[in-house]
């Protein structure tokens, strides 16, 4: 596959995993407005706290690579490039952030749902 191309899918990709971090992030907010969970909402707090900040975290390293990889040509020079928020700061390898990126997101899941479950035990 062309270099290039493989830019634009991590580009596409990662913009598609943007979104679903505000949506997941705005659906989990909202259930605790919905009356059928009032009971679980106090119980349901702490996870949803933990997996909000997951959330975040994926989102900032998310924002990290989609807005270094117009400066590169080839995937291959993205993936062994150190990236930072700033021109002048390169601070972390890209390809460390994909992995928090996606790190971040699955533990945050993991931990809403494993929340979800737990509280909806204690009912």
């Amino acid at each position: 596959m062309e270099q290039m191309e493989q830019l634009k899918l991590l580009m596409n990709y990662t913009i598609f995993h943007i979104g679903i971090y505000l949506t997941l992030s705005g659906l989990m907010v909202s259930l605790l407005g919905v009356d059928a969970f009032k009971k679980r909402t106090e119980a349901m707090v702490p996870y949803l706290v933990v997996a909000l900040i997951c959330f975040m975290v994926a989102g900032i390293f998310g924002g990290l690579i989609a807005s270094n990889i117009p400066y590169f040509e080839r995937f291959a020079d993205f993936t062994q490039a150190w990236i930072g928020p700033w021109f002048a700061t390169k601070l972390l390898p890209a390809s460390f952030c994909m992995t928090i990126e996606h790190s971040a997101f699955w533990l945050g899941l993991i931990v809403f749902l494993f929340g979800f479950w737990r509280t909806g035990r204690q009912l």
